[in-house]
């Protein structure tokens, strides 16, 4: 019936509002946490480049070392355990063993010989986390455009689903209306049989009456030809 189709049709677009707005609620989540990572790449690269400058204009292994251990709660979370443990390493790693007691060439070549590992270190993981910010963002891009494809197809459904469901309704309001039309036309038939049945009782009453008198007249007039005879 048109009452079954328009409800199922009402199922259909209740259930596709609903998926939709699930879908947005997930796409936001989503970009939210695309967002706050691409913010934590940017801080990170933009820390490991001050690193970076910092460390190669160090005067001191000690300074190379507090950079470092100030880097570390940054890098940590996106690091390689190879990475961490080669930071960690430096970090550890006593000032002393740099120095070389009464050979100043000695110490020079092992404080650039440290310095030099941790910056290539760092342009390693600056490059390895330029390369993963990258990768994010494509994965972002995706997903956004796989979530556009989708609402396209479900509006399009909604508004297929909307029009079919106005269509049937207009379609079942006019045949509820013709039916009203047609009910009001029996009624008005029926209440004229009635009054033409009316009419007709009060007519054949009307006839009975007649026919009545006239009997009694002629009666009447039978008998006074009668009484007229007989006085003759």
């Amino acid at each position: 019936t048109l009452e079954e189709q328009i409800s199922d049709l009402e199922d259909q677009i209740s259930d596709l509002e609903k998926k939709g707005q699930e879908a947005k609620d997930a796409r936001k989540d989503a970009n939210d946490l695309w967002k706050q990572a691409d913010e934590d790449f940017d801080l990170t690269i933009e820390g490991i480049d001050e690193a970076i400058s910092e460390i190669e204009g160090a005067k001191s292994f000690a300074q190379v070392q507090a950079k470092v251990q100030g880097l570390m709660a940054l890098v940590e979370v996106r690091a390689t355990q190879q990475q961490r443990e080669k930071l960690e390493a430096l970090v550890a790693t006593d000032p002393k063993d740099v120095k070389a007691k009464g050979d100043m060439e000695s110490h020079v070549k092992k404080y650039n010989f440290k310095s030099d590992n941790v910056v290539e270190l760092l342009k390693e993981m600056k490059l390895m986390f330029e390369d993963e910010k990258t990768v994010a963002l494509k994965e972002e891009t995706n997903s956004l455009n796989a979530y556009n494809l989708e609402k396209d197809a479900r509006d399009n459904a909604k508004e297929a689903a909307e029009k079919s469901k106005a269509e049937k309704t207009k379609e079942k309001n006019d045949a509820e209306d013709a039916l009203s039309e047609a009910q009001t036309d029996l009624q008005d038939t029926e209440d004229e049989l009635a009054a033409d049945e009316a009419t007709l009782e009060t007519a054949d009453e009307t006839c009975s009456t007649r026919d009545e008198e006239w009997a009694a007249r002629s009666k009447t007039r039978e008998d006074e030809m009668k009484a007229m005879e007989t006085a003759k």
